[in-house]
């Protein structure tokens, strides 16, 4: 298996003619080209600037949403940063049950370190792990989604 990524902690990036923000999930997938509706997602280990009222409930463990419903959260709530946290995309035949019995993934703030990034889900297929405001990790195994974010994030080279 093949993982593909990119990092950047470099300020003057740019999305769409306006500055790319590491915390905005939206900006990322968007810049991906991943199709939302054709994942499961899970999301763990996350800070945001603010909680969607249905994400109050589990804001401190996970969210294990539908493309869908992530969609709808990301189209009503367009100003949500991710200050800390990790966003994996799962095949939808992938049930949650079964992606519990591997180890769920985690920031590790003294074992990180930006040039060794690599994928935490060994079920994911494609992992954005925003670190403190600071910096984004992107991570899949499939090769154009990164190659489509070097392409519309005007300054991520690497």
């Amino acid at each position: 298996m093949c993982v593909y990524k990119t990092v950047s902690n470099k300020e003057n990036l740019e999305f769409q003619n306006e500055k790319f923000y590491y915390t905005d999930i939206t900006s990322i997938l968007t810049a991906s080209k991943i199709t939302i509706a054709q994942y499961n997602w899970l999301i763990v280990d996350f800070e945001c600037n603010y909680y969607p009222n249905e994400w109050e409930t589990n804001r401190h463990e996970y969210i294990w949403l539908s493309g869908n419903e992530l969609s709808e959260i990301l189209n009503s709530h367009r100003q949500l940063q991710f200050i800390w946290g990790i966003i994996v995309a799962y095949e939808q035949d992938k049930e949650f049950n079964e992606i519990r019995k591997v180890d769920l993934p985690l920031i590790d703030i003294n074992k990180f370190e930006i040039e060794n990034i690599k994928m935490q889900s060994e079920l994911g297929v494609f992992e954005v792990v925003s670190i403190d405001s600071t910096a984004f990790s992107v991570t899949s195994k499939i090769k154009i989604y990164i190659e489509n974010l070097k392409e519309n994030i005007i300054g991520l080279n690497n």
